[in-house]
């Protein structure tokens, strides 16, 4: 019995590292984030679990049309994202904190309990729309960019990384980015192009970055909207398109 235990066993991590190299070839086109060959121990290591997850995630679709993004303007839509995602139940109470200036400044119960009564069925109906409103729009205003790097003829930001999040006011509602990494260097082929960005970098020009994402899950210890970033633009002051990817 011992033998056949450790032939199964054998077996087993056998076709687990074949299923992981058919993998691999099936994705060859696909951006390679630590430049090496997934291995057993890369898909048992902490990093591997994460980016399965990620994986496992639901996918946005990047060649839906711009105009049919949501246009995010304030924590009030992420808040709404957030619990059309989420399986917990509505705090009322929390979204009104954040969604009604006048219950959050109210300090009589009874006013704070007719004003609950009077928004609860509008705040039902967001939440009802932002669940079949998967595909949102923000603009970062005051976008930063480093410098031009001439190597690689682009511009490298950090900007999106994994622990950044996006959001307005301060009530924790943001969204977060899961493939921000893809983003982190905007590469300008263009020249001409490049030196006008650089060129507006240097004299500390306001940039715009609009993002288009996919509302992905709702991550419940943060309160972030986890979002697969599909396209962005870098707009300059005055709107104007500088570049897209």
């Amino acid at each position: 019995m011992k033998k056949n235990n450790k032939s199964i066993l054998y077996l087993l991590l056998t076709t687990l590292v074949i299923g992981m190299s058919a993998c691999s070839n099936d994705n060859i086109n696909q951006p390679d984030m630590d430049n090496g060959t997934p291995n057993l121990a890369d898909a048992m290591s902490s990093k591997g679990q994460a980016q399965a997850a990620i994986a496992a995630m639901p996918q946005g679709d990047a060649n839906t049309p711009l105009d049919q993004y949501k246009v995010l303007t304030s924590d009030s839509d992420i808040m709404f994202a957030y619990y059309a995602l989420s399986s917990i139940p509505v705090d009322y109470d929390k979204v009104l904190m954040s969604y009604s200036n006048d219950y959050r400044l109210a300090s009589d119960e009874f006013k704070k309990q007719d004003i609950l009564n009077a928004l609860k069925p509008k705040i039902d109906l967001e939440i009802a729309a932002a669940k079949s409103s998967r595909y949102l729009k923000m603009t970062w205003n005051g976008f930063r960019l480093n410098k031009y790097d001439f190597q690689a003829k682009g511009f490298p930001q950090d900007a999106l990384s994994g622990s950044s999040h996006l959001g307005w006011e301060n009530y924790g509602y943001r969204l977060a980015f899961t493939n921000g990494d893809s983003f982190k260097f905007f590469k300008v082929n263009d020249e001409a192009k490049a030196r006008v960005i650089e060129e507006k970098r240097s004299k500390y020009e306001q940039f715009d970055l609009v993002l288009y994402v996919y509302a992905q899950d709702a991550d419940l210890n943060e309160k972030h909207v986890k979002t697969q970033v599909l396209h962005m633009q870098l707009l300059d002051a005055r709107g104007n398109e500088l570049f897209s990817q």
